[in-house]
């Protein structure tokens, strides 16, 4: 099991080694099964989306919209948003 943290989250990542083929899978699909159950509730995703985009998804689907009024991370999280090509619209208000 390896941890690879960044800036976006941490990608968690199953290798096997020395394996055969279905040796592999089979010991692979155990460790997930483990992963699955310790830190379940907190995976977004089985792939390489980004967080953002698995958020985007999931408003498109429930007919919700989002919004932002950021300070401490100026405008880090509205421009993580804006920037998943075509699934995303921004109004600005200036105050």
């Amino acid at each position: 099991l390896a941890y690879l943290p960044d800036q976006h989250g941490v990608d968690l990542r199953l290798t096997a080694w020395q394996l055969d083929g279905a040796s592999a899978e089979a010991a692979l699909d155990a460790a997930e099964a483990v992963v699955q159950g310790a830190v379940g509730e907190w995976i977004f995703a089985r792939d390489d989306r980004d967080l953002a985009a698995v958020l985007l998804d999931a408003l498109r689907e429930r007919k919700l919209t989002f919004a932002t009024a950021e300070s401490c991370t100026g405008g880090l999280v509205s421009a993580r948003i804006t920037a998943i090509a075509g699934r995303a619209t921004c109004s600005w208000v200036a105050w």
